[in-house]
């Protein structure tokens, strides 16, 4: 599927390594920690849900490709019997 594809393909750039390299460095600076009010807390915690779903987000896009393959492929047979 050429979604997926393009996905692919971005994921074999050294520009996306990078990007999700600096991406994990950033995410270290933001720590629970440090956070005063809950106010901080919460800013915290929108930047890190953030940064964290960049950072898996081809982990997670390898997954939704596998689990369509698995659906399809339960159709194909579906559609047989």
């Amino acid at each position: 599927m050429k979604y997926f594809e393009t996905y692919l393909d971005l994921f074999l750039h050294p520009g996306w390594k990078q990007f999700v390299t600096d991406t994990e460095e950033a995410l270290k600076g933001y720590d629970y920690d440090s956070c005063k009010d809950y106010e901080t807390f919460l800013k915290v915690k929108a930047a890190r849900e953030q940064l964290l779903r960049i950072v898996h987000f081809e982990e997670q896009l390898r997954f939704t490709m596998e689990q369509h393959a698995i659906d399809v492929e339960e159709e194909n047979k579906e559609s047989l019997h």
